[in-house]
């Protein structure tokens, strides 16, 4: 399964897919340790290699959650009232 490259790198957790775009265009990223990526270009994450500034890339797994909201509690992470959010009910490491 061929995806995107800034895709791929927006998986990964190092950033937006914009701020990806960005990356490449710099010259910043690297395909299979030796072919500075461009911007369009498609990977097979089974065979390609993807590399930011040094540093190889793997997509962080997808996680699920199933979650009774209660009553008035907002379901955004930014609120100027600030008033109860979701994320405040849930684990430490899962308020990012």
């Amino acid at each position: 399964m061929r995806l995107r490259l800034q895709k791929y790198i927006a998986q990964s957790g190092i950033c937006s897919r914009r701020a990806a775009e960005i990356l490449i265009g710099e010259g910043k990223v690297l395909l299979n340790q030796s072919k500075v990526a461009q911007i369009g270009d498609s990977i097979d994450p089974n065979i390609d290699s993807v590399s930011v500034e040094g540093q190889t890339l793997r997509p962080r797994l997808k996680q699920y959650f199933l979650f009774h909201k209660p009553a008035k509690i907002l379901c955004s992470k930014k609120d100027p009232a600030r008033l109860p959010s979701l994320y405040q009910l849930l684990p430490p490491a899962l308020q990012h």
